[in-house]
């Protein structure tokens, strides 16, 4: 079930920061973020000694910037190292700026929080532009939830999918027609959901179309988890940051719209 947002956090979602408060962890990796700011006066900056000392203070910090070799030698998160991903310790939705030393290590890690950039030191006068960009995803993340917390209510089947094309949040009705637990279905791509004709003419023709700023709705074949298939009435449409939001009923193969 989803969890309403409080009042305290709203504000937060609804309108973009001003400024964005980054943590850095450790001392020598402060001065190469401040000087890749540089006059920038929409940032502010703390520093910690190390990833556990990050979580422990629960800083206010808007994204996280972290050497690579943090996430393998700090003690705390090297404790379960056989059992969890070294990031694990950072909260899945906590953006994550982690800086490679340019001797391939980091770089060649594949961190698997959507939340997370990777950049060499010769890089970081990306960081700026990388930390507001996974900010507002987690600010516009946090919007779809709420809208989709709403459409709970009314029983709608709606899916959000991010850019890459995973299901990032579905509403239950939907996980029910598709034959998925929710746990399940986070995570997944959505052609998952539908045999590989229409994938392709989704592909081909409606998303397209709401690229182009316009919403797309018609007829489909979807498909549920044990491979069953079953006509329904889809809509998409597009959010800011590229994400898709469908919205499945129970129909025929009606005409496009």
């Amino acid at each position: 079930m989803l969890s309403p947002l409080t009042d305290a956090a709203d504000d937060g979602i609804r309108v973009r920061p001003t400024e964005l408060q980054l943590c850095v962890v450790g001392d020598d990796l402060r001065e190469a973020v401040a000087t890749a700011c540089g006059e920038r006066d929409d940032y502010a900056l703390e520093t910690v000694p190390s990833l556990s000392a990050a979580q422990e203070a629960g800083s206010d910090a808007d994204c996280l910037v972290v050497p690579a070799a943090a996430l393998g030698d700090d003690e705390r998160a090297a404790e379960d190292a056989d059992s969890r991903e070294p990031d694990e310790t950072v909260a899945a939705d906590e953006p994550m700026i982690v800086v490679a030393d340019g001797t391939g290590t980091g770089s060649d890690h594949r961190y698997e929080r959507r939340l997370t950039a990777v950049l060499d030191r010769d890089t970081l006068e990306r960081l700026p532009a990388r930390a507001w960009d996974l900010v507002e995803r987690r600010r516009l993340a946090a919007l779809s939830r709420r809208s989709l917390a709403s459409v709970e209510f009314v029983g709608e089947s709606i899916a959000i999918v991010t850019p890459d094309d995973e299901i990032q949040f579905a509403s239950r009705s939907l996980a029910v027609r598709f034959g998925y637990d929710l746990e399940t279905l986070s995570g997944t791509d959505w052609r998952a959901l539908f045999p590989d004709a229409t994938v392709d003419r989704l592909e081909s023709t409606a998303i397209p179309t709401v690229a182009d700023g316009w919403r797309w709705t018609g007829g489909c074949t979807a498909m549920r988890r044990d491979g069953e298939t079953f006509p329904v009435q889809l809509r998409l449409g597009g959010l800011a940051d590229g994400s898709l939001v469908f919205v499945v009923e129970s129909g025929d193969d009606g005409p496009e719209r």
